[in-house]
């Protein structure tokens, strides 16, 4: 006998997709330096372009380069130093990952989002640490009915997710970590490619690879939904933090140097 939970369940995967062998097998952390030059300017004056920001946009960009063409990507544990040409092409993709600036703007229009506040049992304590204040203008967001950064993932980022999933492609996604109003802090949000879901009534776990954790095949961004189906708790089961998310726009090309 099927029970009701299966019933409700549906799943789907990208292949045989795995971090721990179609993803890079280095880590995403990069020692200080440029990653793009104008001449004479240094961009990190201005508080962009250091390479131990992170680059996990455009590894995952390559790594959907390489899922696309059919390559599996080399065995380097080290990240390729500066200048050489695995290392420009990961800048070159994470500056398209940036989606012309269209995705920064997006991070920023969800980051600035109030907060879901999940419905309390009677006489139950509320799970977790307690939030942090709400900044006024999310305040003034809430009042105006503009929709929770959790509510809005669930209800309009999620199903996009889940039909390129369904369509057997890899859905790159931009985290959303931090709530703030300031730009630079967007540097404090991560990239990774969801390659598979699981969802129920209750949860949808969604499976990554996390530039920032390789080789790992357990990884998930977890949407925990209450019983009115629409107030969502998020986290990611490495501990981050995970206030929402964004599918990028992605476009693979041919990966070039990447080839083992």
């Amino acid at each position: 006998m099927v029970s009701a939970y299966h019933l409700a369940m549906t799943r789907a995967r990208v292949g045989d997709f795995r971090p721990s062998v179609h993803g890079l097998h280095f880590q995403n952390a990069w020692p200080p330096g440029p990653t793009l030059r104008f001449g004479s300017i240094d961009l990190r004056r201005l508080g962009i372009g250091d390479a131990s920001q992170g680059l996990c946009g455009g590894m995952c960009f390559v790594v959907g380069d390489l899922w696309a063409a059919g390559v599996l990507p080399p065995d380097d544990r080290q990240p390729p130093p500066f200048d050489s040409p695995r290392f420009l092409r990961i800048v070159h993709r994470q500056v398209e990952s940036l989606d012309w600036f269209r995705l920064p703007a997006a991070l920023w229009l969800r980051a600035i989002r109030p907060d879901d506040r999940p419905p309390q049992r009677a006489g139950a304590a509320e799970a977790g640490p307690p939030a942090p204040p709400e900044s006024p203008l999310a305040a003034i967001l809430r009042r105006l009915g503009v929709a929770p950064l959790g509510r809005l993932t669930l209800e309009r980022d999620w199903p996009r997710v889940r039909r390129t999933i369904d369509a057997g492609r890899l859905a790159m996604l931009s985290l959303v970590r931090q709530r703030s109003l300031n730009p630079w802090a967007l540097a404090t949000n991560h990239q990774v490619v969801a390659y598979g879901y699981v969802a129920t009534v209750e949860e949808i776990r969604i499976a990554v690879y996390d530039p920032n954790h390789p080789d790992r095949d357990d990884v998930e961004l977890v949407i925990e939904i209450a019983p009115d189906g629409r107030t969502p708790r998020l986290r990611q089961t490495t501990g981050e933090p995970l206030r929402g998310f964004v599918l990028t726009r992605y476009r693979p090309e041919p990966p070039g140097s990447w080839r083992p």
